[in-house]
């Protein structure tokens, strides 16, 4: 017989189903309930460490599959969508470059050049050799008027 927390861990075949369906914003939202109650079972001493490797493994997954289906709605130009998925990727990952510079490209296509500078002054601390970025923030103050900045 099956104990609580496989019972619970069950739940993530239904995010992941959400996501193969792509119905992205359902899945996040279940994956995020999801995370909460495994995070609450690991208060759980009879559960902490199945629920720690549980929540490695259903975050790498997560990603994982948020990151295709962000990639086809970027390669298609569907940058809203798109910018759905990379704003929860970024939230979990905000170290990958790649991810964040798609990321930025999303946002400058939806007009959220305020964020673009922030989210690219991030990505400057990590990479702050990187003159493309440099490039990206000059942009995004000379879009938002901010001449002196840029």
């Amino acid at each position: 017989m099956l104990n609580n927390f496989s019972l619970l861990k069950l739940n993530r075949c239904i995010w992941v189903s959400l996501l193969e369906q792509e119905q992205t914003y359902e899945a996040i939202n279940y994956y995020e309930g999801y995370k909460d109650s495994i995070i609450l079972a690991s208060k759980n001493k009879l559960y902490k460490e199945e629920a720690e490797i549980e929540l490695n493994i259903s975050r790498i997954l997560f990603i994982s599959k948020l990151q295709g289906i962000a990639k086809k709605y970027y390669q298609n130009r569907d940058y809203a969508n798109a910018l759905l998925c990379y704003t929860v990727i970024f939230k979990y990952n905000p170290l990958d470059s790649n991810i964040t510079k798609e990321y930025i490209e999303c946002l400058k296509n939806t007009n959220q050049h305020d964020l673009v500078i922030e989210i690219a002054k991030h990505l400057e601390s990590l990479n702050p050799e990187d003159l493309e970025i440099l490039k990206i923030i000059s942009e995004a103050y000379y879009t938002e008027k901010n001449y002196d900045k840029a």
